[in-house]
């Protein structure tokens, strides 16, 4: 279940990358700040002796904090990849420094395949022009230039920047495998060889030796609850001159989800170690089964060299990862009892899965943006930033000790094709092939609880109905639809289209605003996915004046309509549920309020020139306001890119009051309307207008087309399909319910988790196949493996409904009171029936008391910013006895074998493979270095044990 599974992602926009960074350049200009790379062009380059001229670019002066020796600053992720841009904008090779979306990209890939944790490694020096360049005019301020009259090399400071970072601000697991690469190390540094690199986790054991591998994994393991920890790097290198050592440092922080706050799943094989023999993750994770592959990419990086990543990739196209927590009473863990089926929502980049959504920026000035809730803790009732005063409901470990076994389903493309991934090489698929296939379904094993959260219930519903229309047996007993678009979603109007204008500011590629334009092209990308299309009631590109679906939005639903037995729109043998999480009331009382107004004032005299606009600053501005509920025009949008620019309005007519109506709401109004960078900007995150709209109306959480007539009616106006109360609204769910009050999209309240509990509690006291409907005959063939279980009755039959089990089928069937067949009951010849009256008790398991390590509570890392000075420091190698070298390493030829602190005594190394075999033995009377000849050894991976007095210390060494 995901917080948008829950267009939140759409809040990808961060307004902050609006605003220009606080520059630490001695450079203020305002033409300058507008365009450094520009305002800097006359340089001569020739006296940038180290390639790089920061500049060039807008940083801040944690760049001047961080030189690994007397100023080193403790950074998080967001700010090393600030690092990272600085330096990758600011390189006069182009080519030199990757991209940081190439970056991204292969890091989210190993971790998606692999549950791996790249490290990445910064460690360049660049030139930074001096305040005294200026005062002597060697440099001279100009109207669009700086003048470059009479700079040498010594017109330009000499720098250093040491940055290492796991490139995550989550991690899970008390074993977490860190990946370690040459394809994530940067680095300038030409008059030194990297001899070593250390790590110091965070868990206790100071610092290890860290050997460059693609396919070798350092596992961590971690004893410590749920928290930040500090990453400590340490880079020693010899000077290839002269041979002296030197050490810098880097601290970073992480938050670790331990598993305590998130258990790994039974079917989990992500925390072992990986080699090239070892695949990332086992079969049973992905459907349709992976290929798994070793894939070597090749990337130019500049002067005619390249830089390779090798990493596992599927070569099919799986549909979805699942992952399995059994039931505690499920020992065995082979077969699946009693599944619990939860499938997930709308996944803009794929970043939420089990074990948390991965947030790339997370934004200190608005935190209730910084919400890494994976699928486990969604499910599990843990608070969003939203609700971070209310209690966690622990829902997971009551379903649990009642005997449930846990899927989550997770699609590996979770804005993709809606009926790609409700079809049969989707959910649909996996029910037959996975969840009721011979791997985890036997005689004993019940039918299932198949929960869809957000777009998971239109996929649920459109895998279940086809299902049934096409005669295959789903097994599900009880289908949950939460929270669901199950007649569309709904994203304010207006913000799609102050998206959609704001993505084309004419900005010719000046700083700030080209990167606030590529955010709203990002988001603009978002709107566009095809689940989205096929979702939302009004879409941008299809309204002319009137709100209006994308086509794709029509065609989806005309077909959902008419699917499963009898068109019936809907599964008819599992019992339906419908829960919306709308209140009583209205989000707020009126409708077409102003709900977003941002405008940012950024002067850039260059595009003034450009643009023409020579007396106002260059700015740009979007307002938009909620829909009237009547058919009489109204404005919905205007926005301008400068005073010299023409507005674009937008006036709306024939349209439905959608922004404040009864239903799970989303907070994306929040990111732009109460950022500090927003000269607009609300300081009152609980301002409903400004912060929330809904996303989901009741009515359509109901199955019921939204009109003017019914958006504003609250849960309690409708009733479940059997219901003949006069005055009510029929749905076609059998059971519905709502909240008090409206709360945010998909969150479980304590409500909501007692409301579900209770309904699985009255399932199993006693039921009936096939399920009762008003006007429904139901006839319904059991032909595969199956148990039924109740503390009390079991019918089967009665109700004019026909229930058979068929030849081939075997059933154990069990209640503690009575089994009763009633007419329209028939077992055909070839079926196999086991039948018992025993007592039974609701949970089979002890009741424990077990609750999960709550989630952190969004506050920042108690170590980020903290400064470190090593130059009073004793600069030493791993171990820190001996202060051990081995260079180069990886090699092909000969090692130097260097003790930097040596103790005057006879030295023996030893070197192992990795069958702890001895391949070379060595008794050296040197001081402090032997010379270590590999030549005659397989290329591999080999250890090198080094004894000397009463010390024994061993190091990785790589023969390749």
């Amino acid at each position: 279940m995901k917080k948008i599974l829950l267009f939140l992602s759409f809040a990808l926009w961060c307004f902050s990358t609006y605003s220009q960074n606080i520059s630490a350049s001695v450079i203020t200009d305002s033409v300058y700040l507008s365009n450094p790379d520009i305002y800097l062009s006359q340089i001569n380059t020739s006296n940038v002796n180290t390639g790089v001229l920061i500049d060039r670019d807008i940083y801040s002066s944690l760049l001047l904090n961080i030189n690994g020796y007397d100023k080193v600053t403790t950074i998080t992720y967001k700010e090393w990849k600030d690092i990272y841009k600085n330096f990758s904008a600011t390189n006069y090779d182009s080519l030199a420094i990757l991209k940081l979306d190439t970056i991204r990209y292969f890091k989210d890939l190993i971790y998606q395949n692999e549950k791996c944790f790249p490290v990445g490694i910064i460690d360049c020096k660049f030139n930074r022009i001096k305040q005294s360049a200026i005062d002597n005019q060697e440099f001279s301020i100009g109207s669009m230039y700086l003048l470059d009259n009479s700079a040498t090399t010594n017109s330009f400071s000499n720098e250093r920047a040491v940055a290492i970072s796991c490139l995550q601000n989550t991690i899970f697991g008390d074993d977490v495998n860190f990946l370690f690469s040459k394809f994530f190390f940067v680095s300038n540094i030409v008059t030194d060889s990297l001899i070593s690199i250390e790590m110091d986790f965070g868990n206790g054991e100071g610092f290890s030796n860290i050997v460059f591998n693609d396919l070798h994994k350092v596992i961590v393991h971690y004893s410590q609850p749920s928290g930040y920890i500090e990453l400590i790097g340490r880079l020693t290198y010899m000077n290839t001159a002269n041979q002296t050592i030197s050490v810098v440092y880097s601290h970073s922080t992480v938050y670790r989800k331990g598993t305590g706050t998130v258990p790994l799943p039974d079917n989990s094989t992500c925390m072992r170690a990986m080699s090239s023999i070892v695949l990332p993750a086992d079969d049973s994770s992905y459907y349709p089964k992976p290929v798994w592959e070793l894939v070597t990419i090749t990337i130019p990086v500049g002067n005619g060299h390249y830089t390779e990543i090798t990493h596992w990739q599927n070569m099919v196209s799986s549909s979805l990862f699942y992952s399995i927590l059994y039931s505690p009473q499920n020992t065995d863990k082979n077969k699946l009892r009693r599944p619990f089926i939860i499938c997930e929502g709308f996944d803009p980049g794929n970043k939420r899965d089990y074990y948390q959504k991965i947030v790339e920026d997370p934004n200190e000035d608005l935190p209730r943006d910084n919400d890494t809730r994976g699928l486990f803790e969604l499910l599990n009732g843990d608070p969003s930033p939203w609700y971070n005063d209310k209690p966690k409901i622990d829902l997971i470990e009551r379903i649990r000790k009642d005997g449930f076994d846990l899927v989550f389903i997770n699609f590996t493309d979770g804005t993709g094709d809606i009926n790609y991934n409700a079809g049969t090489d989707g959910l649909r698929g996996f029910l037959n092939d996975v969840i009721n296939g011979s791997q985890y379904r036997d005689e004993k094993t019940e039918e299932a609880v198949l929960v869809g959260a957000s777009m998971g219930g239109i996929i649920t519903r459109h895998a279940l109905a086809s299902m049934e229309e096409a005669g295959e047996e789903h097994f599900v007993k009880m289908w949950f639809s939460f929270d669901s678009p199950q007649e569309g979603a709904y994203i304010p109007l207006g913000l799609q289209h102050a998206i959609n204008y704001l993505s084309d500011i004419p900005c010719y590629g000046l700083s700030p605003l080209k990167s606030a334009r590529e955010q709203f092209r990002h988001g603009k990308e978002v709107v566009n996915t095809a689940a989205a299309k096929q979702m939302l009631l009004f879409h941008y590109a299809s309204t002319n004046g009137e709100g209006k679906p994308d086509p794709s939005q029509v065609v989806l639903y005309n077909y959902l309509r008419l699917l499963g037995i009898n068109s019936n729109g809907y599964p008819i043998y599992s019992k339906n549920f419908a829960i919306s999480n709308g209140g009583k009331t209205k989000l707020y009382e009126t409708n077409h309020e102003q709900i977003l107004d941002i405008k940012a004032n950024k002067y850039s005299a260059v595009c003034a020139i450009l643009t023409g606009c020579l007396t106002n600053p260059y700015w740009f501005h979007a307002r938009a306001w909620g829909n009237n509920n009547d058919n009489n025009p109204s404005m919905l949008f205007d926005g301008s890119y400068s005073s010299c620019s023409i507005p674009y309005l937008l006036p709306t007519n024939n349209q439905i009051g959608f922004e404040n109506a009864p239903g799970g709401w989303n907070a994306l109004l929040y990111t732009l309307n109460c950022s500090p960078e927003n000269a607009h900007h609300i300081d009152d995150d609980q301002d409903k207008v400004r912060t929330r709209a809904t996303f989901m109306v009741t009515a359509s959480a109901f199955g019921i087309p939204v009109t003017k007539d019914n958006v504003y009616l609250d849960w309690t106006k409708y009733t479940d399909c059997n219901d003949n109360t006069t005055g009510l609204i029929k749905t076609k769910f059998d059971e519905i319910a709502g909240q008090i009050e409206n709360e945010e999209h998909v969150t479980i309240s304590e409500a909501t988790g007692l409301y579900l509990q209770d309904k699985l509690e009255k399932e199993f006291d006693e039921s009936q196949r096939p399920r009762i409907r008003d006007g429904n005959a139901i006839n319904q063939q059991v032909k595969g493996l199956v148990a039924y279980t109740a503390k009390d009755d079991l019918k089967f039959g009665g109700n004019n409904n026909n229930f058979s089990f068929e030849n081939g089928s075997k059933s154990h069937i069990t209640a503690g009171n009575t089994i009763q067949w009633l007419t329209g009951f028939s077992a055909k010849s070839g079926s196999n029936i086991s039948a018992k009256i025993q007592p039974i008790e609701y949970s089979t398991v002890l009741k424990s008391n077990k609750v999960f390590e709550p989630l952190f509570d969004y506050k920042p890392s108690v170590y980020a910013w903290q400064k470190h000075d090593y130059s009073t420091k004793k600069a030493t190698l791993f171990p820190e006895e001996s202060g051990i070298s081995i260079f180069p390493n990886p090699t092909n030829d000969k090692v130097t074998i260097t003790l930097i602190n040596p103790l005057h005594t006879q030295v023996i190394i030893s070197v192992y493979n990795t069958k702890g075999q001895l391949v070379h033995k060595a008794i050296s009377n040197e001081e402090n270095r032997y010379i270590l000849d590999v030549r005659s050894i397989p290329n591999g991976a080999y250890s090198v044990n080094v004894v000397f007095g009463n010390v024994s210390e061993t190091l990785n060494l790589i023969k390749q």
